[in-house]
């Protein structure tokens, strides 16, 4: 059976992300460490043979460019 690691997340463009720390450090510097985030994301799953999908919270982001290379899809639900 080939395993899957599944992530959620929101699209910057979309919503505000990393909310609590964006009130510490700025939205500026927020954006770089999530953008730091998703590329640390890009460079495990060229590393390892397994499946992984981006679970979207934001339906129209689902195809957005910031997720290119990505397998996405829309997380569902209000408790995500």
């Amino acid at each position: 059976m080939r395993q899957c690691l599944v992530i959620l997340a929101k699209t910057p463009i979309f919503s505000d992300v990393k909310t609590r720390l964006k009130s510490k450090i700025g939205k500026k510097n927020t954006l770089i460490f999530y953008k730091f985030c998703r590329n640390c994301v890009r460079d495990l799953k060229s590393k390892h043979d397994y499946d992984m999908k981006i679970a979207i919270a934001e339906k129209d982001a689902v195809s957005n460019n910031y997720w290119n290379g990505f397998d996405t899809f829309f997380a569902k639900g209000k408790n995500l």
